[in-house]
């Protein structure tokens, strides 16, 4: 089932949509489902430091960096 999704968006995966589609994408769709999910959990330090390095992952996957490249979060976000 997934993936006939897959299939029929397929242009949504593709890199020719803008980076601000892309990231408008993101907020709509991803961080609601991951604030929705995570609105039951006690939030402690380490829980909020596994969100954020969720939210980073997002983010460095989103403009292609690599794990090895040595750019700072600050700059990726």
């Amino acid at each position: 089932m997934a993936k006939d999704v897959f299939s029929k968006h397929k242009e949504l995966l593709q890199e020719n949509i803008s980076l601000q589609v892309k990231k408008r994408m993101l907020h709509c769709y991803v961080f609601p489902v991951l604030k929705y999910s995570c609105e039951s959990w006690t939030m402690n330090k380490d829980l909020v430091q596994r969100i954020n390095a969720f939210k980073q992952w997002l983010f460095r996957r989103l403009l292609t960096i690599k794990l090895t490249d040595k750019i700072s979060n600050d700059e990726v976000l």
